[in-house]
């Protein structure tokens, strides 16, 4: 070698990592971690008070790991912690699928992976981890390393990543959103149940409420083996009013009627359970029966056109099916109860089932 050479060499070397100085053969670890959802509704207690009903809501990281080197990278592996933005442990659940990752005994907001091997060239299968919503705080950080090892021995391991994912939080002790919107992960094998408002309980200042109960087993969705529940309601009474704008039937009060937006991907078996509430303070029915009063649907993608198709009684022959949600029972006033809280005595309740996504409206 040439003194200038030497000399050149010698210059750029402490600038080289020693990934970049490693032999062309090495194998080479590249992962990708995405939360899933980005935004997400705080769980919260039940409470105390009657009806009171707990919101579970989960968060989950999706990741892929890629062999980027030319030689096969073995048990590969992925280790991460999950914490709130003030250091509450974020407690892990599950994972998809599930025998990829195990949670760390002791440490209940730590989860370990293991892939196996990978060829050169070669990406994972997506890996899912899913921790439990905190009930406080502003954002789950994900932190994580990934990495692998050349050869089958435990003392030549070639090369690691870290990785941060974060997950903002919605908190309803700083934000009023979550009277009106709900956003969760939901896990496959599971029943879930994901509603806006207090326990979806309305009242004068919330008149209006989603609840919905989802079923396991949906199937591969667009979004892989998994899916995310997202309500989002809207009112007469908003500043920005989607398009077009909702139209008040005439036993509206307040000039103020609402409507209930669903995104929820998948194919389910059994169907959605869709429960919307209509505090009394916000209708006045005169001569009109409750079983009378409409509630329409209009079909993800179709708002723009104004479809409002008014939803039947499902039946044996007429049950739902895609694109055509029914009334699992007439709309009916709730009764007063001891058991229920009195924001409810009066309120107008719709039930309906569902198989697809959509809006619905009065």
């Amino acid at each position: 070698m040439s003194f200038s050479k030497w000399i050149l060499l010698a210059a750029v070397a402490p600038w080289l990592s020693t990934s970049a100085l490693a032999a062309a053969g090495d194998p080479g670890v590249n992962t990708t971690v995405e939360p899933v959802p980005k935004f997400l509704t705080l769980s919260r207690p039940a409470g105390t008070g009657k009806g009171a009903v707990a919101l579970e809501t989960f968060a989950a990281y999706k990741f892929t790991i890629s062999n980027g080197g030319s030689s096969a990278l073995n048990r590969v592996f992925l280790n991460g912690t999950a914490t709130t933005d003030v250091g509450t442990p974020v407690v892990f659940d599950s994972s998809i699928p599930a025998s990829a990752c195990t949670g760390v005994v002791g440490a209940p907001n730590q989860v370990s992976c293991s892939l196996g091997s990978l060829a050169p060239g070669a990406i994972s299968v997506p890996i899912v981890v899913v921790f439990k919503a905190p009930t406080t705080g502003a954002e789950i950080r994900f932190v994580s390393t990934s990495g692998g090892f050349e050869g089958n021995g435990g003392s030549n391991g070639c090369c690691s990543q870290p990785n941060t994912a974060t997950t903002t939080l919605e908190d309803p002790t700083t934000s009023i959103t979550f009277t009106t919107e709900a956003k969760t992960f939901v896990r496959p094998t599971a029943v879930s149940t994901v509603f806006t408002g207090n326990s979806a309980i309305v009242t004068s200042a919330d008149g209006w409420s989603t609840l919905v109960t989802i079923p396991p087993g949906f199937g591969t969705t667009s979004l892989g083996d998994y899916t995310v529940a997202a309500i989002k309601e809207t009112s007469s009474a908003d500043t920005v009013q989607p398009v077009p704008a909702l139209a008040c039937p005439g036993y509206a009060l307040q000039s103020t009627c609402f409507a209930s937006d669903l995104s929820i991907p998948g194919k389910f078996v059994d169907p959605l359970l869709i429960t919307l509430r209509l505090h009394k303070d916000y209708f006045k029915l005169g001569n009109l029966k409750p079983a009378d009063v409409k509630l329409y649907y209009t079909p993800t993608g179709a708002a723009a056109i104004n479809i409002l198709v008014p939803l039947e009684l499902c039946s044996v022959a007429v049950p739902a099916a895609t694109g055509i949600p029914c009334l699992a029972a007439p709309p009916a006033l709730i009764k007063s109860s001891s058991a229920i809280p009195k924001d409810l005595w009066g309120a107008l309740e719709f039930k309906v089932q569902a198989v697809d996504n959509g809006k619905y409206s009065q």
